[in-house]
């Protein structure tokens, strides 16, 4: 597999920011999920060189809560891939 390439030019020819890759776990799940012997951690070479960011819903009591504090956490354009409660956030 070839590593994803996000680069983007508008229809003006210039450059575009980079999206942020936003990995968002499961209930009672963190970062490990997408790294180490995680199950899903194969994939996450394949981004090398792209920005990530590994939302933290431990802290929030309700999804709004969640979303909120993920979104605020990320500047730019982001593309979000959750895992069970973190894909209803």
């Amino acid at each position: 597999m070839q590593p994803c390439s996000f680069h983007d030019r508008g229809s003006d020819g210039m450059s575009r920011q980079s999206p942020t890759l936003v990995l968002l776990p499961g209930n009672m799940c963190d970062a490990r999920l997408w790294l180490g012997d995680g199950p899903v951690a194969g994939a996450v070479p394949l981004l090398a060189g792209h920005k990530i960011h590994h939302a933290d819903l431990g802290h929030d009591d309700s999804i709004a809560g969640m979303a909120a504090r993920t979104l605020g956490a990320v500047d730019g354009p982001l593309i979000a891939c959750g895992f069970s409660m973190g894909a209803i956030v």
